[in-house]
């Protein structure tokens, strides 16, 4: 789907953010981009969903053009809804914005909900929902139009750890599904290694991708406790130890 090649982002002449970076998003896949914090993750989902521009390397994606509007999705950490909207007025926005109307996209919109566990919650606001399901609304918006990339900037990073497994859950089964291609940013190696295909680990500021660890673990519903997700957590941690610098 996308090469990056040599990319990097300076700020302020000084600060370099991303340093070099060079790698491949393939169809299909789920990418976790894993580091601490500083070290360009976000930057890099920026300049991926056209937020952004690098200071140099270029994206080349395999059509030669970039994405139309409503082929990239973004989640970011916060849910960002807007407060006086229901949630699936929430859901509609990115179709409001293409152009369509709410009569002709509702079937949709209420569909992206209810498969977001959100059926009978059509019209409640924010205010009134928890943060799990406001950050499932935050979600089925990313999702309704149908992306063909979703960019995910730590989406569960606030949230409690029951609901942060069900979520992850959630998300792994809707990813199997809509074959969407997916780059999810996370401090987490337990995150990391539960949800993606391929973990691309970086290095502290200035970013640049340190070791590539493809993921392999069995689809069960229980594979948080086989002997593969802990082997794969430990060689993620001993990839981290490697990376980061002596204190």
């Amino acid at each position: 789907m996308l090469h990056l090649a040599g990319v990097s982002r300076h700020f302020n002449h000084d600060v370099v953010a991303l340093n070099g970076i060079t790698t491949h998003i393939d169809r299909g896949e789920f990418v976790a981009l894993l580091g601490p914090s500083g070290c360009g993750k976000s930057t890099l989902l920026r300049i991926l969903a056209g937020l952004d521009q690098p200071d140099d390397g270029s994206l080349i994606w395999d059509n030669g053009a970039r994405p139309n509007p409503g082929d990239i999705g973004f989640v970011f950490q916060d849910a960002t809804l807007l407060p006086w909207a229901s949630a699936e007025e929430n859901v509609f926005l990115p179709l409001r914005l293409a152009g369509k109307s709410f009569d002709q996209v509702r079937p949709a919109v209420r569909a992206t909900l209810a498969r977001l566990g959100l059926a009978g919650f059509e019209q409640t606001k924010p205010a009134a929902l928890s943060g799990g399901m406001r950050m499932r609304v935050s979600i089925a918006r990313a999702l309704v139009s149908h992306p063909k990339l979703l960019l995910m900037d730590e989406p569960f990073a606030a949230l409690d750890e029951f609901t942060r497994h069900r979520l992850q859950d959630d998300l792994h089964d809707l990813w199997r599904e809509a074959h969407t291609t997916v780059v999810f940013v996370t401090h987490s190696i337990y995150e990391a290694a539960y949800l993606a295909s391929r973990i691309l680990v970086m290095t502290p500021r200035p970013g640049r991708i340190a070791a590539e660890i493809p993921c392999h673990l069995p689809e069960t519903a229980a594979r948080r406790t086989t002997a593969a997700y802990a082997s794969l957590t430990a060689q993620i941690t001993e990839t981290l130890h490697a990376v980061m610098p002596p204190c």
